[in-house]
């Protein structure tokens, strides 16, 4: 399951209040500290708090606001052994990263997520706290990574694969090479992605030619300049190259937080070619980026009666249906009618998807 703008809210709802509950008190334990810095305790105590939102947030599958969440325990971590300072500057940044992320969820499970790249700036903020240099927003980017191409299988032999990629290599690396010193980058590009697409022509499964694909996609979004050829980029395209000796070496894997960061470059490319254009709506990338708001003031106003009524009925029938595992067996009949209100509130809000 991941954060996207068509995100299933029902696991999320049946942890929501523990997660808030637990953001909350943490929030109340940092200011606890800010009130008395001898309350060292104050501290590990939230970092508890935090602790139980990640597990919350692990199980149901948001992986991009776990690492947020990690992140924090990270710093909580560091202020406990002293190699984070507890300043007043440093415990704000904590505290404005806990309630972002509380915010987050709640819009989340209100059917208004943002997608997980919105907690980019507090986890970056995070992330340099605990004396990272280069923090990358492509690290909370988690699109859904079964997509298979559709072309026919390759059919090479076994033996022929290895000398095939190697001879691929050799190109992508005469490749890489210019373009990093900025000698014919346009020529450059071009024989990487031919590489690529020879690579893809032999690669021994459908993952592992969606993963080519994909990387021929991002490619592709850099010849047509959509992507800033920064330090990200450029560490990119060394990955991709370390990928192709591994599979010439007779790998099968794939590597899945390298095609997550080229799929990003994708999904966030200012201009598209054929190629990427093809990758984006294969993978469906532009769900998994922050929300544009549409709704108007008026309309935004018109629909809180709605979701406040929706929200009431989660709320009730969450415990009803923990009544009901607890062995109530009369709570079901009121969990089942329930069910029934909210698919009538639902509809109250005119959205095909609920």
């Amino acid at each position: 399951m991941n954060a996207t703008q068509d995100f299933d809210t029902g696991p999320l709802n049946w942890v929501r209040s523990d997660i808030e509950a637990a953001l909350k008190n943490a929030i109340d334990r940092v200011h606890a500290y800010e009130a008395d810095h001898s309350l060292e305790n104050a501290l590990r105590l939230a970092r508890d708090e935090i602790h139980m939102a990640t597990g919350a947030l692990r199980m149901v599958g948001l992986e991009g606001a776990t690492k947020v969440s990690v992140a924090l325990e990270d710093v909580f971590n560091g202020m406990a052994d002293k190699s984070i300072s507890a300043t007043p500057d440093n415990t704000r940044t904590l505290l404005t990263a806990i309630e972002t992320l509380r915010k987050w969820v709640g819009r989340m499970a209100d059917g208004r997520g943002e997608g997980e790249l919105a907690l980019f700036p507090a986890y970056r903020n995070l992330r340099t706290l605990t004396g990272a240099e280069q923090v990358f927003e492509g690290e909370l980017f988690f699109p859904n990574l079964k997509v298979q191409r559709a072309t026919s299988t390759p059919e090479v032999a076994q033996d022929e694969m290895p000398q095939r990629v190697k001879s691929a290599r050799t190109d992508f690396q005469r490749g890489l090479l210019a373009f990093l010193r900025n000698i014919k980058p346009e020529a450059a590009l071009a024989a990487m992605r031919r590489a690529l697409a020879e690579v893809e022509s032999c690669a021994p499964s459908a993952a592992s030619r969606a993963f080519w694909w994909a990387c021929a996609g991002f490619i592709d979004a850099l010849q047509n300049k959509g992507v800033n050829p920064d330090f990200n980029v450029k560490q990119l395209l060394a990955r991709i190259d370390l990928q192709m000796r591994r599979l010439m070496e007779g790998s099968p894997q794939v590597a899945e937080r390298l095609m997550r960061d080229a799929l990003f470059f994708v999904a966030t490319s200012k201009a598209l070619g054929n190629e990427s254009q093809a990758v984006l709506e294969a993978f469906a990338l532009n769900k998994y980026l922050p929300r544009q708001q549409t709704l108007s003031a008026e309309q935004q106003a018109k629909l809180q009666p709605v979701l406040k009524s929706l929200k009431e009925t989660l709320n009730e029938s969450r415990n009803l249906w923990n009544a009901y595992s607890e062995g109530k067996a009369e709570a079901l009949t009121e969990f089942e009618a329930n069910i029934g209100r909210l698919f009538t509130q639902a509809g109250a809000l005119n959205l095909s998807s609920l």
